[in-house]
């Protein structure tokens, strides 16, 4: 009678066991599925930090090639304002010495 509790105490102890192994290996599975998902999510957090960034230094550097650009524009601007005012000038002196020469042509008839 005494071995048959035991056999019993035994056979209730192995169930016991075998539905602790098998929840514990489904929580491992759970943690594994678990834990690739958030790999996989970091992965493509990654990813996207890397293109994000490539994005972020493509922008700057097109903003400081712009920059350079309207740095560049704005001195032939100032080049081109300078002969404009140049030419001007040299303009009315043409005017003034055509005036000149009609005066002396006019008194010279």
């Amino acid at each position: 009678r005494e071995a048959e509790n035991l056999k019993d105490q035994l056979t209730n102890l192995e169930k016991k066991l075998e539905v602790e192994v098998g929840a514990a290996i489904s929580a491992k599975k759970a943690a594994e599925e678990l834990l690739k998902a958030v790999q996989q999510d970091v992965n493509k957090f990654k990813g996207e930090a890397v293109q994000f960034s490539k994005m972020a230094k493509e922008a700057q550097e097109r903003y400081e090639r712009e920059l350079v650009l309207h740095v560049e524009q704005n001195k032939m601007l100032r080049e081109t304002e300078r002969k404009l005012e140049e030419m001007k000038g040299e303009k009315e002196t043409a005017q003034a010495t055509v005036k000149e020469w009609e005066a002396k042509t006019i008194e010279a008839k």
